[in-house]
């Protein structure tokens, strides 16, 4: 059954992401590889699939997201301790909202560790491709990460996209965490990508925290 999942995510590759079918089916064999193999690591990988994959995850039967629900829940007791909001001060939860920024590199450790030997990672055209149509599977559908078991400081986290990116930036998420006192958190992601000749260049996402009512 490996066998079979890692020559099908290779031959995906070798031909290229072209269309949102292609694109989640080349995701769905990765995060089955992930599963069946009972695979730890690849925690950015894994989300991204998600995001193509579903619309609702819950801390009761995934543990990848109950995980990171309980980093959400923590960075919220120690905002309301130290009076004011700074995700930095997580490392780890830090690194997970900005998933989507490892989504390439992760990919590549990834393919690199199953052992395909794929042209794909050297094609920056291709890779700049695969981004922008896993782009349109997510731009229509937020993925909304619920704790159906109960969390001390709030009921759920999503994950949307914007449409309307400002022509400066490369994409621009948002998660929206609803508190249990009453308030609406939302974390933006905002990506640069600078041309340098026939390159692009990717810079780490900037976030910005707001209070709304």
């Amino acid at each position: 059954m490996k066998e079979k999942i890692v020559e099908k995510i290779k031959h995906q590759l070798d031909k290229g992401i072209d269309t949102e079918a292609e694109c989640m089916y080349l995701l769905a064999q990765v995060r089955m590889y992930l599963e069946q193999e009972s695979v730890k690591d690849f925690w950015n990988l894994r989300m991204c699939a998600n995001w193509a994959l579903h619309t609702t995850l819950d801390n009761e039967r995934n543990s990848t997201v109950r995980i990171f629900l309980e980093e959400v829940n923590s960075f919220l007791i120690d905002a309301d301790e130290q009076n004011g909001y700074d995700v930095k001060r997580n490392p780890s939860l830090h690194n997970k909202i900005l998933f989507f920024t490892a989504f390439e590199v992760e990919m590549q450790k990834f393919i690199d560790e199953i052992g395909i030997d794929t042209p794909f990672f050297d094609d920056r055209k291709k890779i700049i491709r695969f981004k922008e149509v896993y782009e349109k599977v997510i731009e229509d559908t937020p993925l909304v990460c619920k704790a159906t078991r109960p969390l001390s400081h709030f009921s759920e986290i999503s994950l949307s996209r914007r449409k309307e990116v400002p022509e400066t930036w490369s994409s621009s998420l948002y998660w929206t965490i609803k508190r249990n006192n009453g308030k609406i958190l939302r974390i933006k992601i905002e990506e640069k990508t600078i041309p340098m000749g026939i390159v692009e260049i990717d810079l780490r996402a900037f976030i910005y925290i707001e209070n709304t009512y």
